[in-house]
């Protein structure tokens, strides 16, 4: 199983029984153990929810960052749907095929949903952004469905060899471990008590060049 650290960005708003419908749908994704290293609220503009998922990525190093909600149809200019245009502002390599891929899935049960939805897929560094709508059901085929892409996907991004981890038989990597000697959430949700190395020197040197 292999481990991600994970954080979670809702917006407008945190509803306490989506979030916990949503961690319990990542607890049973098969291969995948999300260790979630926090949860937070973003609303207003769009250089806010850029701010708060540049700050996931660079400062907290986390290996996946989801997004809940904001990519439905909106009146422009307001603010309501600015989550896909975030997303595609600080993304540094796009994922072009991840959301039509997720949509397909998700027509047969929700077409128009799956149709509506704006949200955005790619990498920032080390780190996987998906963008997931606000409706609970919609959400949960999308993680789903990327559940049989995510293990070698994440590695990929930690830096291993495509082709490596696309011929490996059981695609294991010095971050995959056994789930029950994982340590527990702290609250019930799974909510981290370790957090892995994102290969630290490494992500040091990318970071300066960036800033460069």
């Amino acid at each position: 199983m292999f481990l991600a650290t994970t954080s979670i960005l809702h917006y407008p708003e945190l509803d306490e029984a989506g979030s916990s419908f949503l961690l319990e749908v990542l607890r049973g994704l098969p291969g995948l153990r999300s260790s979630i290293h926090e949860e937070l609220q973003v609303s207003g503009h769009q250089y806010v929810v850029e701010e708060a998922m540049r700050r996931q990525c660079d400062e907290e190093e986390v290996d996946w960052l989801l997004t809940v909600g904001g990519t439905w149809p909106a009146p422009g200019p307001l603010s309501q749907q600015v989550v896909p245009a975030a997303t595609r502002s600080v993304l540094e390599r796009s994922l072009p095929g991840l959301l039509p891929w997720l949509r397909s899935e998700a027509w047969a049960q929700n077409p128009t949903g799956a149709v509506l939805e704006a949200g955005e897929a790619g990498i920032r560094g080390r780190t996987l952004i998906l963008n997931l709508p606000g409706e609970r059901q919609l959400a949960a085929l999308y993680l789903q469905t990327a559940a049989r892409v995510l293990v070698p996907l994440l590695q990929m991004i930690q830096g291993r060899d495509p082709t490596e981890v696309l011929t490996s038989p059981d695609q294991g990597t010095d971050r995959t471990i056994n789930a029950a000697d994982a340590s527990p959430g702290s609250d019930g949700h799974g909510r981290p008590v370790h957090r892995p190395s994102l290969r630290e020197a490494d992500f040091e040197k990318f970071l300066k060049q960036r800033r460069a």
